[in-house]
């Protein structure tokens, strides 16, 4: 009786909220009809410094004109400039640069509180991006908007077309849409905008941006985009070629309307993705955790996402064929994701099994309320995991927010191997937020069943528990003046599990300070009393090690004034539970990371960190090792680009007969775009172990044969032909 209540009011309060209207400000009528002529009278010159936010006027003018037609917005930006304007580079799209920019953000809704934004560098890269409620950029999005850049004296003037297919938007006119106009000068690193308004205003933001309006009809002309691709593989270790029809691929777009966008792809190849980082998966209990950089998954994932996150896209390893319908409206936003999964076996061994997976997502709001339903299935012959979310923001006072997410899991189990029960899992969990000026305070609670299974999900499988944590937290950025931000965090988590009666503690604090001299430091740190165990339910398998003390201190600088050398430097120091040793002992770690871009065409980074363990060393486990990371680029033009990279860990393992003394990883590829969504990429990737022979454990020097040699893991050359149609 008491949910169905609580949901009726849930419902009855998010109903109520859709009929209140936001106070709407004096609208600007753009003009139709093509481009803006200079000759006309600005509309948008009033910029103001919101980073330091002093609220001072631009020192250097801004004219911008906006108008339509019945295809595109324009935009005109006369921008004076003077010796410390920094042109930038050459960069491939999405790819983000150190450079002066001007940017528009769209906003054709401000109940969905969503945004698209189009930048305008002075050597004319692309690069565009969405904003959601969450203030979260997702730069995998791509328009067809376009632009051109001149240099005239002391003016810079960027002429802007914006299509309209892109853009999600009801059919009807009037359109009441906003914008927000920003100017960024890197060699300041201050930011100018039209009109005055700063994410730390939270949902406002969007709804105190300048209102524009467009009076005539708007072509609905549904988008279409076919762009077929060929992908040829050379072995180079079995000196041999392969071609099947999986070599041959497709990727479809098709928007039906300016709200909605459909996207199906056959075969998809992800060649001329780079390898993932090196990582360090000593003393780590659970697979390694890696983001997604597969544009097909990356592209509009806030659609699929709620506050438990509950879906994790490199469960997906590599689909045959996978489709994604994502929507639009004034007060929702909607999505249905479909993978199927190809299968991966040597001999009886599957590696990877052929599962279908489905997400479904439903996403309504108003400006006070945000909610997300979300339903999750994995499935195949014999085997069915479910997952249903449940999410609801509401800002019941300005920078006052209750959040309440429910998740429900349905299992059965796929065969005999798998050990876990048929179940139903449960996780409810409450948390409130509380903004007072520069302080914030957050509350939360959590209630997790023993038997949640979120197959989709990184990791699901734990003990029943109840969770309680509170959160304070100091911050003041964009100040004028020498110090630019500081900031200060500490926290306390409890964890009652309810099946035993062992407890965790555990406190965190972080503290960081930045200057307008372009250097950082910071700090942080954890001290936690911890219960140690391990569950792999699908294998029946259970280890505890006990509740032990641990904790550690982290700390980091960085200076970034100068665009060929920015870096980083930053050290651990501590104590880890060690879980083969099932012991604490002593860990540090120390990195560098360095940066830069070098005249127009190159740029690089690197990093290195050296990890040191307090345990002797055996065949199995290392103590001190090293692991690094570097990539170089060279473009020489916005449409070309050759990236390298290669990868390292010196962590050492030994067998009956081997010493296996460093991993080297090394990828090369080249990219040229003959056309907008049409491209050619040639790569090369390989891996490969360093060895040394040796007699026999534990005579480590008893050595065989002085001489070490490598032993290839793999090595691909590959051709890839992409055309849109």
């Amino acid at each position: 009786m008491f949910c169905n209540k609580f949901f009726w009011s849930l419902a009855l309060l998010f109903a109520v909220s859709m009929l209140i209207c936001p106070f709407k400000l004096n609208a600007l009528i753009l003009s139709y009809g093509g481009m803006p002529d200079p000759g006309d009278e600005p509309q948008f010159t009033e910029f103001v410094r919101v980073d330091p936010k002093d609220g001072e006027p631009a020192r250097l003018s801004n004219r911008v004109w906006l108008s339509y037609d019945d295809n595109n917005l324009y935009m005109r930006w006369e921008a004076e400039i003077d010796s410390t304007f920094d042109r930038g580079s050459y960069r491939a799209r999405d790819q983000w640069m150190e450079a002066d920019f001007v940017r528009i953000k769209v906003i054709t809704s401000p109940a969905s509180q969503y945004g698209y934004m189009y930048y305008a560098f002075p050597m004319g890269s692309l690069l565009d991006s969405t904003r959601n409620p969450d203030f979260n950029t997702d730069s995998s999005w791509d328009s067809r908007y376009s632009y051109t850049s001149e240099i005239k004296g002391n003016l810079w003037i960027v002429n802007m077309c914006i299509p309209f297919q892109d853009l999600r938007f009801r059919q009807k006119p009037p359109y009441e849409w906003k914008v927000i106009l920003t100017r960024y000068e890197a060699k300041t690193r201050h930011f100018y905008r039209y009109p005055n308004v700063t994410i730390d205003m939270k949902q406002d933001f969007f709804y105190q941006a300048a209102n524009v309006v467009l009076t005539n009809k708007i072509s609905s002309a549904r988008a279409f985009t076919l762009i077929p691709y060929f992908v040829k593989k050379y072995d180079l270790m079995a000196k041999e070629s392969s071609f099947d029809p999986d070599n041959v691929g497709l990727d479809l777009a098709y928007n039906p309307s300016n709200a909605m966008k459909l996207k199906v792809t056959f075969n998809p190849d992800f060649s001329d993705v780079p390898l993932d980082s090196e990582r360090n998966t000593f003393n780590q209990k659970m697979p390694p955790y890696y983001s997604e950089n597969r544009y097909f998954f990356t592209e509009d994932i806030d659609v699929f996402t709620g506050l438990g996150s509950t879906f994790y896209s490199r469960s997906v390893m590599q689909p045959h064929f996978a489709l994604k319908l994502t929507g639009n409206a004034d007060w929702i936003s909607y999505g249905l994701l479909s993978a199927f999964d190809k299968e991966s076996r040597e001999g009886n061994i599957i590696y990877n099994h052929d599962d279908a997976f489905h997400i479904v997502s439903l996403k309504p709001r108003t400006k006070d309320i945000q909610a997300a339903f979300l339903t999750h299935f994995r499935h195949n012959t014999g085997y069915l995991n479910l997952a249903q979310e449940n999410n609801l923001i509401y800002q019941y006072l300005p920078k006052h927010n209750l959040y309440l997410a429910a998740i429900h899991t349905w299992l059965d189990p796929r065969d005999e191997d798998d050990l876990r029960d048929r179940a139903w899992g449960s996780n409810y969990s409450a948390a409130s937020k509380h903004e007072f000026g520069d302080w914030d305070l957050n509350l939360g609670f959590s209630d997790f069943s023993g038997d949640i299974h979120a197959d989709m999900d990184y990791y699901s499988d734990g003990l029943a528990a109840i969770d309680y944590n509170v959160s304070l937290s100091y911050s003041r950025d964009s100040l004028p003046g020498y110090l630019r931000s500081y900031n200060m965090h500490v926290s306390y988590n409890h964890t009652n599990y309810k099946d035993r009666s062992d407890v965790d503690h555990h406190v965190n604090w972080s503290a960081n300070l930045s200057s307008t001299a372009f250097w950082g430091v910071w700090a942080s740190g954890f001290l936690a009393e911890k219960f140690f165990h391990f569950l792999d339910s699908p294998n029946g398998y259970f280890e505890e090690w006990g509740t032990h003390r641990i904790g550690s201190i982290y700390y980091g600088s960085s200076y970034y004034k100068y665009p060929f050398l920015r870096f980083n430097l930053n050290g651990s120091y501590g104590h880890s539970y060690i879980y083969a040793l099932e012991e604490t002992r002593r860990s540090m770690f120390f990195s560098f990371a360095a940066s830069g871009q070098l005249g127009a065409n190159l740029s690089y980074s690197t990093s290195s960190t050296l990890y040191h363990y307090d345990i002797e060393k055996t065949a199995h486990q290392d103590d001190i090792f090293l692991i690094s990371d570097a990539q170089l680029r060279i473009t020489p033009s916005n449409n070309t680009q050759w990236t390298s990279g290669i990868s390292g860990s010196t962590y050492q393992t030994e067998s009956t007969t081997l010493v296996n003394l460093m991993r080297f990883g090394f990828y090369s590829n080249f990219r040229w775009e003959i056309r907008p969504g049409s491209a050619i990429y040639l790569g090369f990737k390989t891996s490969q172990n360093r060895m040394e022979r040796i007699a026999e454990i534990p005579l480590r020097y008893s050595i065989l044969d002085s001489s070490t040699f490598w032993r290839k893991n793999y090595a691909t050359a590959y051709l890839k032909v992409s055309y849109r149609i």
